[in-house]
């Protein structure tokens, strides 16, 4: 009995945190007074540990903050916190752009990812994940909401490219970047396999990869089917 009411305690505590968003701002980061680089993180990690007490957070952006795959691992432990499901159940935008996550990093989040069911919006830009991390990224089919992913400068390569299979079990995927990622004709050969599953598509930058005329070819299929915009450059003969 003592335990059921507990629980209803907590729940109807966890009812009443109101939805966050959570915009690092550059000056904060440029501040010299608020130490080293990883000084300043922890300070971050820190606050955004103490917030999940009073709020839900629907909205994080930490772009250009020197994260590296073991801050990612403590991040994803924040979202992990407060609630029945933690804050990952609130989440519907997440920024990490410009930093160092790597596929260590991407490992991390993606045990996390698996339980945002309302995130639509994951930029995870200019992080080195490699292959590797593109990889991890295959929990994305259980991201339901999913419409915006950002993996541009990524260098996923061709290998990469291949292990995006995921992305034609996004039935919401609207917005996709995979520009300056070295892919080759061979990643789009498989891009046109996949990207013609994804029927909400209406935005695809696949810019500065090196695709050349036999990977327009594969592709040609799938740009025919009415895509809003299309950016490329440096790839047709």
């Amino acid at each position: 009995m003592l335990r059921r009411t507990s629980k209803k305690v907590k729940e109807a505590v966890d009812k009443m945190r109101l939805p966050a968003v959570v915009r690092l701002s550059r000056s904060f980061w440029d501040d010299a007074r608020n130490g080293t680089g990883e000084e300043k993180r922890q300070v971050v990690l820190r606050q955004l540990a103490a917030m999940t007490g009073w709020c839900r957070i629907s909205t994080l952006e930490l772009p250009r903050c020197d994260m590296k795959g073991q801050d990612a691992e403590i991040l994803a432990g924040v979202l992990r916190l407060s609630g029945v499901l933690g804050q990952c159940r609130e989440l519907v935008h997440l920024s990490l752009s410009g930093n160092y996550i790597g596929a260590g990093g991407a490992e991390r989040l993606a045990g996390v990812l698996t339980q945002c069911a309302a995130l639509a919006h994951l930029d995870v830009s200019w992080n080195q994940i490699g292959p590797a991390g593109a990889d991890r990224f295959g929990v994305l089919a259980q991201c339901a909401a999913l419409a915006h992913l950002n993996l541009c400068g990524n260098d996923i390569g061709d290998a990469g490219t291949e292990r995006l299979g995921v992305l034609a079990l996004c039935p919401e995927l609207a917005h996709l970047d995979l520009s300056h990622n070295e892919i080759g004709a061979l990643g789009a050969e498989f891009l046109g396999g996949v990207l013609g599953q994804c029927t909400a598509l209406s935005h695809l930058n696949l810019s500065d990869n090196y695709i050349g005329a036999a990977g327009a070819k594969s592709l040609a299929g799938v740009l025919g089917q009415g895509f809003v915009n299309v950016e490329w450059n440096g790839w047709l003969p």
